[in-house]
């Protein structure tokens, strides 16, 4: 039709200065989020009037960023890591400016965690190797909800009727979660898979049960509590495959704090619902931010109304399963323990209270700025009675001061 929109496949003229490259690519990319660490790095092609590298500006979130700006031939790329090791999660805003011309763009980034200090102990404090695993199953002929709420009600009301003669006080001694309920290959880790995804399937400890009314198959909820040690600071990935539900925190009894209530507990991730497992895919990918190395105390619950039963926890990079949490025969895996030779901060100290030691802040000069030294949460706002917002930084953060506009700062707890 005449008024339709017109296409052709050649033009005349050469092609107009522009982004030739963006990483990460927000626009129809296959991952729906960017990774908390993955740098910004962008490649502008020359048209008729070519980039002056000085003239190139990155603002993040509102905030002149310093990349590196390299011209070669005809492209210049710009490149800026995360200037505190990771980006704040959620949506990030970013600016780009070159020649006069302004491009902006939202860049989504996953969610993730950051371990707190309050429930940390060091390198090296963890003893007797593997995990706790209580079973806990309930003989109804009905079937329990497939939610959280429910499986956590039934292991604090419910009479217990799993077979636990093999669990001396009611605690099986495993070395990973990779349980399926008839022993069959089930899920990305089974002795049918390519190694490093090749741990044989578990039947689930004290399964079937020794109830006499129900199916001895059903309404089963798992808890698994370990000792993890991360040996470098750093972005850890784990991931959850589940039939059906799971929730997953930081947690410790340590002290007399509460593995459901807390204090101090720090939820990793959760599928609150019933569902298959997965042959193919990651079910749950989760992030974890170690600001530095230590063990901390993990909780996994998991939960199955009727049906098929099996759960497994493992460790993966950003593509692809590095094997089960603690498996014996792959050390490059997280290591697990039973115990630990060293306890958490109490209760009351600086580290767990909800308020902390009081935050500080120290401003030194540097070649290139400023560096600022604190304690507590950086914080930062384009005026000084404007509205504050959090920094995803580590100290020292360093400050270009030739940058636009002025930034104020602040520490908080």
């Amino acid at each position: 039709q005449a008024t339709a929109p017109k296409a052709y496949y050649a033009r005349t003229g050469s092609d107009p200065t522009h982004v030739s490259l963006l990483d990460p690519f927000p626009f129809g990319s296959t991952l729906a989020l960017a990774f908390p660490d993955d740098p910004i790095y962008i490649e502008i092609t020359d048209g008729p009037a070519p980039v002056d590298p000085a003239t190139v500006q990155l603002r993040v979130n509102g905030q002149t960023m310093a990349p590196t700006v390299n011209k070669t031939g005809s492209r210049t790329a710009v490149n800026l890591p995360p200037p505190s090791g990771i980006w704040n999660s959620g949506d990030n805003e970013v600016e780009l400016q070159f020649g006069g011309t302004t491009h902006s763009w939202t860049l989504p980034i996953m969610n993730y965690v950051t371990l707190e200090e309050c429930l940390r102990t060091a390198v090296g404090t963890g003893t007797t190797p593997g995990m706790r695993w209580t079973t806990h199953q309930w003989d109804q002929t009905g079937t329990r909800a497939n939610t959280i709420a429910a499986a956590e009600a039934q292991l604090a009301n419910e009479l217990n009727s799993a077979d636990l003669t093999q669990a001396p006080g009611g605690v099986f001694d495993v070395d990973y979660v990779n349980f399926e309920q008839d022993f069959l290959p089930d899920g990305l880790i089974s002795d049918t898979q390519p190694a490093p995804r090749n741990a044989p399937e578990l039947g689930i400890p004290g399964i079937p049960g020794l109830g006499t009314v129900g199916d001895p198959l059903n309404n089963i909820v798992g808890e698994a509590t370990a000792f993890i040690e991360f040996p470098q600071a750093g972005l850890y990935y784990m991931g959850v495959n589940r039939d059906d539900g799971f929730l997953l925190t930081v947690a410790s009894s340590e002290g007399g704090r509460d593995l459901v209530t807390g204090p101090n507990i720090q939820e990793v991730g959760r599928y609150d619902g019933g569902g298959g497992i997965d042959d193919n895919n990651v079910q749950s990918f989760m992030a974890i931010n170690v600001p530095q190395p230590g063990v901390w105390p993990f909780r996994l619950l998991w939960f199955e109304g009727s049906g098929g039963a099996s759960v497994e926890w493992y460790q993966t990079d950003k593509r692809n399963v590095l094997g089960l949490v603690n498996d014996p025969f792959i050390t490059t895996t997280l290591r697990a323990f039973r115990s630990r030779s060293a306890q958490p901060a109490a209760t009351n100290a600086p580290a767990c209270s909800a308020t902390g030691a009081a935050p500080s802040l120290v401003l030194t000069r540097t070649a290139t700025g400023i560096s600022l030294e604190f304690e507590g949460t950086l914080q930062q706002a384009d005026t000084i009675t404007g509205t504050f917002t959090d920094v995803t930084a580590t100290s020292p953060f360093p400050v270009n001061t030739s940058q636009a506009g002025m930034k104020f700062y602040r520490a908080r707890r």
